[in-house]
């Protein structure tokens, strides 16, 4: 599946194409690590994903964990 990560500056936007789905959390992740607006990722069946959204595809386990901790620290 091919990727295309999308992220806008001041006086541009800037196009991204990746490969894979790692190689595009990956440059999403420097984007918004630059202080770029705006950050997204495009499928090839044209749904768009934020960083944290294909961080959660990618990591499903870890994102599950993540969200129990934050309810159980919330119930306590």
């Amino acid at each position: 599946m091919s990727y295309l990560v999308t992220a806008r500056s001041a006086s541009c936007e800037m196009l991204f194409p990746r490969n894979s789905l790692l190689a595009a959390l990956e440059k999403a992740l420097e984007l918004q690590g630059c202080g770029m607006a705006d950050v997204l990722t495009v499928d090839s069946s044209g749904r768009k994903h934020t960083a944290e959204q294909l961080h959660m595809m990618l990591f499903p386990q870890e994102a599950r964990a993540t969200d129990k901790g934050l309810e159980m620290r919330a119930c306590a």
